[in-house]
């Protein structure tokens, strides 16, 4: 200790391993220690083609709860996702046979004739196939329930993935353990709540605008100082609600209250407006301008929609519109359809697709090379011809 000490090195001893971490350990490496052996079981050979049904499965626990989350996905590409909540006592390995379950019988009422089931469990994806011994009987009733709908399937190929690749049914299951009991309050108080949906790029880019110009008032008030953001939300959404926007020519304050609202410099300053106020024809000017609030929306909704068109119109001025015909073949795009694994080595479109219907406004409908109909509409930027 003391020659370690001339060189400012510091002794630690080593902490206890927690038995979680031998178990962890043991789930790891099963066979003694083998790395040549093969991490991947299957009850039976993968179908081959494009023809199975994948489903990923995964749980979270919380102090709220436990939840799991899971992905359905149809050959074509099209989701079905799930986030489910536990109101019984269950361990997290029942969970994962819970939702294990939930997904089988999901699979087998959309007609699933193969299925390729994804899930970070070792332990369930080994006592599925019987690399595992089940000793416990609770583990042993959901292993035969399983096994069960399994036998509906004409193919059932079962498959322990790393967390890693896990990431959006994990996401759902921790939803599903933190967040009930918020749904639950709202429910009690007489909340109704509404969600943006993430597939509708043009209105999650509107929101997102209104955020960007909250955040970027916020950098200017704050400078360096990063962690008084909180001290600073109150003006910078003050600016936000007094300044005109350019589409609708009036502030956002005033379209709400039906006056325009007196700064605090106006106050200090002892400006005219401030001093020459009198509270009785005030309260009858207030209750003018509520009279002619909607008068004044209407006119700016008119400006709003006035202002779209002129912004829609120099758009399409640039950009080169794609027209397909019925019968045409077409790709379409994979960041869209998401039917192919995505990342930096997956493909950019998919497909191909023959055009049964074109609508209005560049939409399409679309089936399969075999004839099967691909479910909603599909627009032309998200679609380019192919030649067969």
């Amino acid at each position: 200790m003391i020659e370690l000490g001339e060189h400012d090195i510091n002794y630690r001893p080593r902490a206890s391993i927690k038995g979680q971490a031998l178990a962890d350990f043991l789930l790891e490496i099963p066979d003694g220690g083998d790395p040549t052996k093969e991490k991947v079981w299957a009850v039976e050979e993968a179908p081959a083609g494009n023809n199975s049904w994948t489903l990923y499965t995964d749980r979270a626990s919380s102090r709220e709860g436990l939840g799991a989350g899971l992905i359905l996905t149809s050959p074509e590409g099209e989701e079905v996702t799930y986030a489910l909540r536990f109101d019984f006592h269950t361990s997290n390995n029942e969970a994962e046979y819970e939702v294990l379950l939930a997904g089988l019988r999901l699979a087998k009422q959309m007609g699933a004739k193969a299925v390729t089931a994804l899930t970070d469990s070792r332990l369930a994806a080994n006592q599925v196939n019987g690399s595992f011994e089940v000793r416990d009987q609770r583990m042993g009733k959901y292993v035969k329930m399983v096994k069960q709908l399994v036998g509906s399937f004409g193919q059932f190929t079962i498959n322990q993935i790393p967390r890693s690749e896990n990431k959006r049914a994990d996401a759902l299951s921790n939803l599903a353990s933190t967040c009930f009991d918020h749904l639950e309050w709202c429910t009690t108080k007489g909340i109704s709540q509404c969600f943006t949906s993430v597939a509708h790029p043009q209105a999650n880019g509107q929101t997102e605008v209104s955020n960007r110009t909250i955040v970027n008032g916020i950098k200017k008030r704050l400078g360096k100082a990063k962690g008084n953001w909180a001290e600073e939300i109150l003006t910078v959404l003050w600016s936000y609600r007094t300044t005109s926007r350019t589409s609708t020519k009036e502030t956002p304050f005033i379209l709400t209250y039906g006056t325009e609202a007196m700064l605090p410099m106006e106050v200090a300053m002892n400006t005219l407006r401030a001093t020459s106020k009198d509270e009785e024809s005030n309260a009858q000017d207030l209750r003018i301008n509520l009279d002619i609030l909607e008068e004044k929306r209407e006119k700016s909704e008119m400006r709003q929609a006035a202002y779209k068109h002129a912004t829609e119109r120099y758009y399409n001025q640039r950009v080169k519109e794609k027209a397909f015909r019925v019968g045409e073949y077409v790709l379409r795009k994979n960041e869209a359809s998401r039917a192919q694994p995505q990342g930096k080595l997956g493909p950019t479109w998919e497909g191909p697709y023959r055009v049964t219907e074109a609508n209005r406004n560049g939409a399409y409908v679309l089936e399969t090379m075999e004839g099967r109909q691909i479910p909603r509409t599909w627009n032309a930027r998200n679609l380019k011809k192919y030649f067969l």
